[in-house]
């Protein structure tokens, strides 16, 4: 597969977000205004990191999970509750043929 330039640049961003999450994880914050601030930097790298990688699965075709689905198979029902109609087809009268005379053989 070929990697097209917005591919190559999806996988670029979403390791970045990943690296820098990383990078918050290890800072410790000395602040209660800072924690609130550091949270909402990670909220926001997980969605950019979430849409990175969308844009990944949609660059490589691959569908959403349980977009599709496998065609159903109609079921064959092994007992019949009603019968089925039948066609009745006119039946027409045989005309009748003349029988061979049998003669004896002369001998």
């Amino acid at each position: 597969m070929k990697l097209s330039k917005g591919l190559i640049q999806a996988y670029d961003l979403r390791d970045l977000t990943h690296k820098l999450a990383l990078e918050l994880a290890e800072a410790q914050p000395d602040k209660e205004l800072d924690k609130t601030s550091r949270a909402k930097e990670v909220a926001a790298l997980v969605r950019a990191w979430a849409e990175a990688d969308d844009h990944v699965r949609i660059h490589r075709g691959k569908p959403l999970p349980g977009t599709l689905r496998p065609v159903a198979k109609p079921k064959k029902s092994k007992s019949k509750t009603e019968p089925e109609p039948v066609t009745l087809q006119a039946i027409e009268p045989v005309a009748e043929q003349a029988k061979p005379s049998v003669e004896p053989m002369a001998t």
